[in-house]
């Protein structure tokens, strides 16, 4: 009976979010761009991957209508195609909660968070913790010219070559010695973010050590939003299996 009751309590618990949680966006691209618009780079799909594939191409976006407020999940796959070594950087990342879209070339994206993962040795160093030249940042966009890195330690984080947690692979590049080094181009990188709207709060979740993630506060100005960007930098890379889930 005890158990039955204890049962019973976190099902209430748990129910609002299990029955509240609605995907939005499942896109695997087996049979198109379902529904993307690249505005600046070279996208395309390419066995059944969205692939940018101009490796000199700053600030490309590919973007995706999805109406976002309260809780939500994001959730997809990124895999290196090429680039980095010939000017020493390289990155990607994803805006969440836009408020619209700037289709031509722009250092922030209207009203949104940039979550953004950067290989830039020169002006970062390479961590000698981490061993790499991989930096997690995270970006509060206020429009095309204004995006500036939230305060905290987690909004700037060296990625390692290795989850700290496992031992297994975390980033598909390292940079050991100054020198450049791509152990493993055809494994993908889970990526899996939260955003709390409300709280003004973001989940970073590791890729290997699914119980693990960051907490990374935000703020609340940011409510509501009507676009997901994809975007990349000097750099090629191909994306997949993204997922938008809102929790809450």
């Amino acid at each position: 009976m005890k158990r039955f009751l204890a049962l019973l309590v976190v099902g209430l618990v748990l129910s609002p979010f299990l029955v509240f949680a609605q995907t939005l966006v499942d896109t695997s691209f087996a049979s198109g761009l379902g529904g993307w618009t690249g505005s600046n780079g070279s996208w395309s799909v390419r066995d059944a991957r969205l692939v940018q594939s101009d490796v000199a191409g700053a600030m490309t976006k590919a973007y995706l209508r999805v109406p976002q407020s309260g809780v939500m999940r994001y959730e997809f796959d990124v895999m290196y195609v090429g680039g980095a070594e010939q000017d020493g950087y390289g990155a990607f990342g994803i805006h969440v909660f836009a408020d619209n879209i700037i289709p031509s070339k722009s250092w922030g994206n209207g009203k949104s968070i940039l979550f953004w993962v950067t290989f830039d040795p020169k002006a970062y160093g390479v961590n000698p913790a981490a061993g790499t030249a991989f930096y997690g940042q995270v970006y509060k966009s206020t429009s095309d010219v204004d995006l500036n890195r939230y305060p905290g330690a987690y909004s700037h984080i060296a990625i390692p070559a290795v989850s700290p947690a496992t031992g297994g692979p975390w980033m598909t590049w390292v940079y050991p010695q100054g020198n450049f080094r791509i152990p493993n181009p055809n494994v993908p990188v889970k990526v899996k973010i939260d955003v709390d709207a409300n709280a003004g709060e973001a989940k970073v979740w590791d890729p290997v050590y699914t119980d693990f993630y960051y907490r990374v506060p935000l703020d609340t100005s940011i409510k509501s939003g009507n676009y997901i960007v994809l975007r990349t930098s000097s750099v090629a890379m191909s994306f997949d299996n993204i997922k938008v889930t809102k929790l809450q």
